[in-house]
């Protein structure tokens, strides 16, 4: 039974994923506590990212050899997966239940306690979210957007100052983050230093052109100083990029609402960071808020 298990397992590592869940389930209806077998299924469904069937199955395989430590690690690295899946569909509350099951086996993952930041800010709880964002940044400094996730959640809970130099750090850690100029100049409008945001939005178009975002800043900068020729040239020019969605509202409403929605620029970012998120995990940096790639689960108990 235990080559056949084998079997299994190095056809799953070598990706022949069918004929290894054929096999895993051949060997449990030989014998249906076969834990390696039902730990081995329960990799293939996450990687069919069933995670829910997955987790229940990892369970099965655990209540049957509770202290195998590759079964414990495999199951939380399908947590942190969970988690990912659960707040790119819109469901935080459950990526902070996958995240926080996750953590004790890994600890020390920056990139986990960034996501769970995530999730926390999405459900409102800033304070603990500043919290993850603190600690993720201590375990790895060179974290790529943690900083920018940090002062995003300092904004949320009014501490501009802090919020600011939370962007300034991410500027000065990367000058080439377009994300990091983005939300650093966003916070200079709501600070009222108008000439630094402006200079901060151009910092962005210089790395991306085509940046939306960043056009309508600068739209909103100029008909907040009077200047409505070039301001609204701005504003029309950003439909000829992908329109922000705080842009997109505004179409249409010419002066009157452009000029009085003295916040957009908080709501542009809050926008930018929302779609940041649809976009899907990275690695290392680039939306807002960033969330990392969780690590895929060990394929069976004979990898290390």
């Amino acid at each position: 039974m235990k080559s056949s298990a084998s079997e299994a397992v190095r056809l799953f590592q070598a990706g022949r994923v069918a004929e290894a869940e054929t096999a895993a389930r051949g060997l449990l209806e030989a014998n249906a506590r076969d834990a390696e077998a039902l730990h081995l299924l329960g990799c293939i469904r996450a990687q069919a990212l069933a995670h829910p069937e997955a987790l229940a199955l990892m369970d099965q395989a655990l209540a049957i050899e509770p202290a195998n430590p590759a079964f414990l690690v495999n199951r939380a690295r399908v947590l942190a997966q969970f988690g990912l899946a659960s707040l790119r569909s819109g469901d935080a509350a459950q990526a902070v239940r996958a995240f926080e099951a996750a953590l004790p086996s890994f600890p020390r993952d920056a990139s986990l306690r960034n996501n769970l930041g995530v999730a926390l800010q999405r459900l409102g709880r800033a304070d603990d979210a500043i919290a993850c964002f603190g600690e993720a940044a201590r375990l790895d400094p060179e974290l790529e957007g943690v900083l920018v996730n940090w002062g995003n959640a300092l904004e949320t809970r009014g501490d501009l100052d802090g919020a600011r130099a939370k962007f300034r750090e991410a500027i000065a850690r990367n000058p080439g983050s377009a994300a990091a100029w983005l939300n650093a100049a966003s916070i200079e409008v709501d600070l009222g230093r108008n000439a630094a945001a402006r200079e901060a939005y151009g910092r962005v178009l210089a790395i991306d052109p085509r940046s939306a975002d960043a056009r309508y800043g600068q739209a909103l900068i100029d008909l907040r100083e009077k200047r409505f020729g070039e301001g609204w040239d701005r504003h029309e020019a950003r439909f000829d990029t992908d329109p922000p969605q705080s842009a997109r509202r505004a179409r249409g409403r010419r002066t009157r609402g452009a000029v009085r929605d003295s916040r957009a620029p908080g709501a542009l970012r809050r926008a930018h960071a929302r779609r940041g998120a649809r976009q899907g995990a990275s690695r290392r940096g680039g939306e807002v808020p960033r969330l990392c790639r969780a690590r895929t689960p060990w394929r069976g108990r004979h990898q290390r």
